[in-house]
């Protein structure tokens, strides 16, 4: 939230470095008051668990090559091992520029070498066809046999699924989900994504009224589309 707001102006740079930031917070007043530096250390670990990491959080790197604009030891959300040190040189780097460095490091892969195919006359066991005087292929008599035909290739269009996550490690759960359903899912060219989240909380003693209200200020500015309580 601080850097797409009040340091939006140095996020927007693309990456902004960590001893940078943590000497912002103890300067400038209208960051949030931090205990310690191991807080914000803490804080940017916890990049791992953010269930909408492209949207919510950012990538980490180890340096940046101004020349090529490519990061260095870039960590995105999904890689293993997770990060478990942050330093004054550790980079926080914008989503949509760690994804696309990923993209074009997996185009610019070399192809896999193609092993030759053995010719007929070699020493793959292929029986040699007869050749004429004329060095030309002898073929024998009968009809030209037909290349089977490629079998017919089904498309889908749509993929829905339906997990129920275990309310003790839901963000554990949901980032499994991102890196074996969701990364795959957008993956496909022009792929429209969705992704909800159905909460369903009940309790026989019921919620007191700071609970509710916590909650329901909580929902509101989280931006949800429809929310509320039930007295039965």
């Amino acid at each position: 939230m601080a850097l797409d707001g009040p340091l939006a102006n140095a996020w927007n740079r693309g990456h902004v470095r960590f001893g940078d930031l943590w000497s912002w917070y103890t300067q400038y007043p209208y960051l949030k008051r931090l205990p310690n530096r191991q807080v914000l250390e803490q804080a940017v670990l916890g990049a791992a668990e953010v269930l909408l990491w492209q949207q919510d959080a950012f990538a980490l790197a180890d340096g940046h090559d101004e020349a090529t604009g490519d990061y260095q030891n870039l960590w995105i959300h999904g890689d293993k091992p997770e990060p478990t040190l942050v330093t004054d040189e550790t980079l926080l780097v914008q989503p949509a520029r760690a994804v696309e460095q990923r993209a074009r490091a997996i185009d610019n892969q070399p192809p896999e070498p193609v092993t030759p195919q053995e010719s007929n006359n070699g020493g793959g066991g292929g029986i040699p066809h007869p050749r004429s005087s004329t060095g030309s292929v002898t073929l024998p008599p009968g009809p030209v046999p037909q290349p089977p035909q490629p079998p017919t290739r089904t498309v889908v269009h749509r993929f829905w699924g339906v997990k129920t996550l275990n309310p003790n490690r839901p963000a554990a759960d949901f980032a499994d989900i991102q890196q074996e359903v969701l990364a795959h899912l957008e993956a496909a060219d022009g792929v429209q994504l969705e992704v909800r989240i159905d909460i369903t909380a009940t309790t026989a003693e019921g919620f007191t009224e700071q609970q509710v209200r916590t909650v329901r200020e909580n929902a509101a500015q989280l931006k949800f589309e429809d929310n509320g309580f039930e007295e039965n």
